[in-house]
Parts: structure tokens; C-alpha cells; sequence
């Protein structure tokens, strides 16, 4: 299918968007509007119907997809609004903040250094990541770091949720057929979507995951404004809209997202108490260590699961309760240790290292330690959920349930967004929206 002529139609009715609207309204509009609606990219064709495609990998690190939204969504709404509001982009000065991000968007040129024949070449694979992740944290950090920026950024969040009601009536009782309805049959039409209840929704999303962790964030975002805007002017259509997005996020029973949003609410219900952050840097030094004695292979996760009694009773449990694709991603990863072992600084440099085992692993982190290194796979990481570690530090007296909280919710966001992408290969791209947003720009 060609993509190019729905991509320059996009740019078309984006230009008129930014004409008609105020500049906010209009970034958040064409930012999460493609997100929502545009096709994903040309993906490579196919006449194998299986469950898991694992050859096609997530837009969050360049690949053979190379043409797709995840590039062409933030390019055009950071060229409008330049275009638009020239004087931010001439006032706007980085910081050290940036530093991180910047890193992670030019490490494939470092990388290209050690591995020669790395694929995409470098430049390209660079390239990428400045279009995807760098001038997404751009437009964060340009045009929505103020406290009115940030609500507003919120609110976008929040009804990029309520938009999403089509798609969760549409395809919550059905096999998930919009994509192919408008564009073509979806390569992960099958993996995952059946559910309790009905049929998780993909809509024009990457994957089902990545819908989840979408319309449940959307939901976080639209409970805290419920809360916030009654005690600041009563007004009950945000009731309303987190009332409709807590519902979509439940029936997308998208149990890994949902499990960290509820984490989230009661991460939000108990911030300013003394407990939390010592909780929050435990909780991380326990998942960090987790994470480095599971790609080590130290901790024998596979034979624990599969060979000891206690392994196989959690393992039946989980089968029972429909969530035996949690320990699946597990044995999916450990295929690829030896791999990842053989280079562990610089990567395999590929995006397809995967490729001699026949299947790939499942989480963003370990795909870009394959490809970028513990290093790329670092600064790709803590480039964000850093930032929302360091701005909660810094925000301790300011309670989370106000206006002056919202930056509160905004990190909570960033930290439920990357930890979810330790699982799944799809990212949450408006997180890199909001954890720019965080840092306050400074002007010259």
C-alpha cells in the first residue's frame, strides 16, 4: 500500500489546521490527531498469516520501516509550529537537560564507528531518532513547559482518550478490522486481541499493547483534571470525559497498562506523604536490578518457571487467569541473551540482530540494547523517566491534586510509559511530549 499520498494529505489539512486554530491547541490537535488516525507505515509484504509477525519491530528504533508516522507526526507538527511562532524557536536556548536526549538521538553515529556495517547506516538511523524522539521532546520543551502549556497538554492526553471511543465500540466486540477496513490487514491483527470480554482494540495503532497503554494513560490524565478543575471552577464536563476514558481503559483489559495505572492512582492518591519517594527509589532499584539479572541470565527465569514446583504453580495460575503471555515475553528475551552478550557495549548494530534465533524479544529496552548497546539502551531510557525522577524530587511540597500539581502527573506519566515499555516494544510516543514539557525552557 502507498502511505506517501495519506501522509501529504495529513501535512495538507495540518497547515489548515494551524491556520484556523491557536498554535496550542493546533500541535496537540496534529500530534495526537496523526498518532490516532494515519497508517502506521509501509510495512513489508507478506502472505504468511501468523500470530506474531516478529520481523516487523516497533517504530520507536529505526528499522526496514522506515517511512511511517512515528517520524512524519512530530516533523510536521515541529515545522507549523516554527512556522507559526518563530519567536519561540529564536528565544528557545537547551539546557543540560537536553543533553541526554541529544546523546541518545546521535549514539547510532558512534555506533556506526565500531560497527562499520550497521543497519540503517548510521546517518539514517540518526536521522530517525532526531525526527522521532528528538523533535517530539522538542515540542514539550519549546511550547509546553509553562504551567497553562502543561494543562493544556494534559487535556490533550486526556481527550486523545475520549477520541478513542470509536475505536473501543468498534472493535471490542469484534476481530479488530478498522485498520484494514481503511488501509490494509493489520500484520498483528492476530496476536493478543482476544480477552476476557470480547476483543482487544488495535485501531491505527502499532499493536494492541500500545492502545492500552494509551487509552489507560488517557485515563490517569483525565481523573486528575476531573479532580483538579471541580475545585477550581466546578466545571463537570471533565467528569464526564474521565467517567468514559476510565471505561475504555477497562474494556481494553489490557491487564499489564491497567495494573500500572491503578499503580499510578495510588502513587497520585498518596504523594506528600513521607513515605513515597524513599518508595519510588526503592521501587526503581528493584527493577533496575530485576532487569539486570534478567538480560544477564544470571537469575535462570525459564527453569525456575518451567522445572521447580513453586515455578510451575505460578506459571498454571497465571495460564488460568488468561496472562500466560507475561512469562512468554520472558522466554522470548532469553533466546536472545547469547546474542546480546556477544556485544554488549555497541549492540549488534542491526535491527534485525534477532534474526538467527527466528523470533525477537519482546520489550523496547532489550531491542535497543540489541541494536544500540547497554549504552543507547541507557540514554534512551533515563532520558526520560530521569526527568521525572529529578523533577519529583524537586516538587515535594506541591500537592498533586491542584493546578500547581499538574507536573506531578505529568512524571507519574513518564514513569508508567517507560515501565511499560521494559515489556513491550510499542512505545507510548506522547510521553516524549511530556517529559520535555517537564523541564521549564530557558529563554534568552
Amino acid at each position: 500500500m502507498d502511505i506517501v499520498p495519506i501522509y501529504i494529505v495529513y501535512v495538507g489539512l495540518a497547515i489548515f489546521v494551524f491556520w484556523w486554530l491557536p498554535l496550542r491547541t493546533a500541535s496537540l490537535l496534529v500530534f495526537f490527531g496523526g498518532w490516532l488516525v494515519l497508517p502506521v507505515g509501509n510495512y513489508p509484504q507478506s502472505n504468511d498469516i501468523v500470530t506474531f509477525p516478529y520481523w516487523i519491530t516497533g517504530l520507536a528504533i529505526p528499522s526496514q520501516l522506515l517511512i511511517n508516522k512515528a517520524w512524519i507526526v512530530p516533523m510536521t507538527t515541529f515545522v507549523l509550529s516554527s512556522l507559526f511562532c518563530i519567536s519561540a524557536i529564536r528565544c528557545w536556548r537547551p539546557t543540560v537537560i537536553d543533553i541526554p536526549i541529544f546523546l541518545w538521538c546521535v549514539w547510532p553515529l558512534v555506533v556506526g564507528v565500531a560497527i562499520p556495517a550497521s543497519s540503517p547506516e548510521p546517518a539514517v538511523s540518526s536521522l530517525y531518532l532526531f525526527s522521532s524522539w528528538g523533535l517530539t521532546w522538542l515540542i514539550g520543551r519549546i511550547w509546553f513547559s509553562s504551567t497553562s502549556g502543561r494543562i493544556d497538554l494534559i487535556m490533550g492526553v486526556a481527550v486523545a482518550g475520549i477520541a478513542c471511543l470509536p475505536i473501543a465500540v468498534v472493535e471490542g466486540y469484534n476481530n479488530p478490522d478498522l485498520y484494514e477496513f481503511f488501509y490494509e490487514p493489520h500484520p498483528y491483527r492476530f496476536d493478543g486481541i482476544e480477552r476476557y470480554f470480547g476483543f482487544r482494540p488495535i485501531g491505527f495503532f502499532e499493536h494492541g499493547s500500545q492502545y492500552g497503554i494509551w487509552v489507560v494513560i488517557s485515563a490517569i490524565a483525565s481523573i486528575w483534571l476531573a479532580v483538579v478543575m471541580k475545585k477550581e471552577d466546578h466545571d463537570q464536563k471533565y467528569k464526564i470525559i474521565a467517567v468514559i476514558t476510565l471505561v475504555i481503559a477497562l474494556a481494553s483489559q489490557s491487564i499489564g497498562a491497567i495494573i500500572l495505572g491503578i499503580l499510578g492512582l495510588v502513587f497520585l492518591v498518596a504523594w506528600g506523604r513521607s513515605f513515597v519517594m524513599p518508595a519510588i527509589r526503592i521501587a526503581a532499584a528493584l527493577l533496575a536490578t530485576a532487569f539486570i539479572l534478567h538480560i544477564s541470565g544470571i537469575l535462570p527465569l525459564e527453569y525456575i518457571a518451567r522445572q521447580t514446583e513453586v515455578g510451575q504453580m505460578i506459571l498454571n495460575f497465571m495460564r488460568d487467569l488468561g496472562r500466560g503471555s507475561f512469562f512468554w515475553r520472558f522466554s522470548q528475551d532469553i533466546k536472545s541473551l547469547e546474542l546480546l552478550h556477544s556485544s554488549p557495549i555497541f549492540g549488534l548494530g542491526t535491527w534485525n540482530w534477532w534474526e538467527p534465533v527466528n523470533t525477537r524479544p519482546w520489550g523496547l529496552a532489550i531491542l535497543i540494547m540489541g541494536q544500540f548497546g547497554i549504552i543507547g539502551s541507557a540514554l534512551a531510557f533515563l532520558s526520560l523517566a530521569n526527568t521525572a525522577i529529578i523533577n519529583l524530587m524537586h516538587q515535594k511540597i506541591s500537592p498533586a491534586w491542584s493546578i500547581n500539581g499538574v507536573s506531578v502527573v505529568m512524571a507519574l506519566i513518564v514513569l508508567v510509559a517507560m515501565s511499560d515499555a521494559l515489556l513491550n516494544s510499542f512505545l507510548y510516543f506522547p510521553v516524549l511530549i511530556i517529559a520535555g514539557a517537564l523541564n521549564k525552557s530557558k529563554r534568552r
